[in-house]
């Protein structure tokens, strides 16, 4: 009968080595989930001043094409030509304010992200989450000078008030816990100033993109293709090639949008013990398709 006991013991012990280890697995998980994360935000912070750069040369392509199109106006004078460039080239000035004023908010943004890389690999101190400080308040600054040209409409000022719902849970890395107590809901609306601008300007894209390649490629094709007397030319064929290639691009434009979105989703998680995998799959596949969509309009 003195064995019963004893495996009892030994069940006991099982289970108490058994949990342990399910713990430390579940706990480098989140943790290599943590440091994931952070190398996404990374990536996808870096890439954004590149799709800036890209939506603007877009807006200048499409601008144009709409500008050579008014030359052909019946009765249209130099001087009333002359007024419509000088007041299509202010607007895009104004245009490249607001560009710039978004590639600084995400450039900082971009630091802040290298910052919390560090902070995800536990043996780092509280230095890091001391430096962010700085940081933060730059992104605050820089986000408030872009709220003054109310880029594209969006109330950026109101977006990033605190809405008093982000949670920060019991974390294990002591200096990741405090810097999103201290800063989590700050980033979190940061990123969500750059998600409403992104879905404002993923409209503006497919405009954009078709207002340049009707004028630039479309017309120029089917108006050489129906006289059979001309000859195609290797020029019409790239022309053909490029509007159709470009349309398949800008449909693919709303991707930095949902990146976006992903990214706020697993700060959030990151708050509460996470992300979860499937966030994190999501997240890696949105970046990833952000930034072959940047490269495929710097083709």
């Amino acid at each position: 009968m003195a064995l019963i006991p004893k495996l009892r013991q030994r069940n006991a012990a099982f289970l108490l080595i058994a949990a342990f280890v399910l713990s430390s697995c579940a706990g480098a998980q989140r943790a290599d989930h943590a440091t994931q994360f952070a190398n996404e935000g990374v990536k996808f912070t870096r890439t954004l001043p590149q799709f800036y750069d890209e939506y603007f040369r877009l807006a200048i392509n499409a601008d144009s094409a709409t500008l050579a199109s008014t030359r052909d106006e019946p009765g249209i004078t130099s001087t009333e030509l002359s007024a419509r460039l000088k007041q299509a080239d202010d607007d895009l000035e104004r245009t490249s304010a607001i560009v710039q004023g978004l590639k600084e908010h995400a450039d900082l943004l971009h630091e802040y992200f290298q910052a919390i890389l560090r902070l995800t690999d536990e043996s780092v101190g509280g230095g890091v989450g001391e430096s962010t400080q700085t940081l933060v308040n730059g992104i605050i600054m820089a986000r408030g000078e872009l709220a003054a040209a109310i880029p594209y409409g969006v109330p950026v000022n109101q977006i990033a008030k605190p809405v008093g719902n982000f949670v920060v849970v019991s974390l294990k890395n002591r200096a990741l816990k405090r810097e999103l107590e201290e800063h989590g809901e700050t980033i979190d609306r940061e990123l969500a100033v750059q998600e409403a601008i992104l879905q404002k300007l993923a409209r503006n894209m497919a405009s954009h993109a078709e207002a340049w390649t009707t004028v630039a490629f479309v017309n120029p094709v089917y108006e050489q293709f129906r006289d059979p007397k001309k000859p195609l030319g290797r020029g019409w064929y790239s022309k053909r090639r490029k509007y159709l290639t470009t349309e398949q691009v800008i449909d693919s434009a709303q991707e930095a949008e949902a990146a976006m979105k992903e990214l706020r989703k697993a700060w959030r998680e990151l708050a509460q013990g996470g992300p979860d995998a499937s966030t994190m799959a999501q997240l890696i596949r949105r970046v990833q398709a952000t930034i072959a969509l940047v490269n495929a309009l710097k083709a």
